[in-house]
């Protein structure tokens, strides 16, 4: 069954047990994060770091375990490949599950003066989802953010209305892995309106009842 399960989504199966097992992850991270989805939206959803803080996690983890990196030669996974997105797995974890325990202490002590695991927790996040960002999305996407990225760095030195207050790595860690960035209004949105329909519209396409609700409105408006 893995096996049929890896050749649908392209992936060689030539005695790559590792391989296997990280599509294999990859696959129950959706699972999971489909569950999760339905469940909170059912039963009541936790408060909005937890909320999006795990979908997130869950998502990236889901990402680096799918989608090949930057190692992979002709759409192959290579050892290299493996070893860089099971880094990026880590990192993604350990940021998430860190900002998820210390959220409170960090929003009431330490917002504007991070610590230095803060930073490396910041680091590390920002730096996962952007990874995660150009796997799915290329380039394009990437470079906007890079050039955001650049601007909060330089932007004080820039003329007339472009110009801004200065503003310190810290700082530009902080907010990038903050409310103002990446668990701003985007993160929120996907977790709370988008993943549920795109849920709902997978739900309806498995079952057939989105076939079903077709040939009723062909029906209804037949010759009109």
């Amino acid at each position: 069954m893995m096996r049929d399960i890896l050749n649908g989504l392209g992936v060689p199966t030539r005695d790559r047990k590792v391989e296997a097992g990280i599509m294999l992850a990859g696959i129950l991270a959706c699972i999971s994060l489909t569950v999760f989805v339905i469940g909170t939206t059912a039963f009541g959803k936790y408060p909005a770091q937890a909320q999006y803080g795990t979908i997130l996690t869950l998502g990236l983890v889901a990402v680096f375990c799918l989608k090949p990196g930057p190692l992979a030669r002709d759409g192959e996974r290579t050892a290299a490949d493996i070893l860089l997105s099971l880094v990026f797995i880590g990192a993604s974890l350990w940021s998430g599950i860190y900002f998820l325990n210390n959220y409170f202490e960090i929003a009431d002590l330490r917002e504007g003066i991070p610590n230095t695991q803060d930073l490396i927790c910041y680091t590390l996040g920002t730096i996962s989802v952007l990874e995660a960002a150009r796997r799915v999305e290329g380039w394009m996407l990437l470079s906007v953010v890079i050039a955001a990225t650049v601007y909060l760095f330089f932007g004080h030195v820039m003329p007339g209305i472009l110009e801004h207050r200065p503003f310190s790595p810290a700082q530009v860690l902080e907010i990038a892995y903050s409310y103002q960035g990446i668990y701003g209004v985007a993160l929120a949105a996907v977790s709370d309106v988008v993943l549920v329909f795109v849920i709902l519209g997978v739900a309806l396409r498995i079952s057939g009842a989105g076939e079903f609700f077709n040939y009723i409105a062909m029906k209804f408006t037949q010759g009109r």
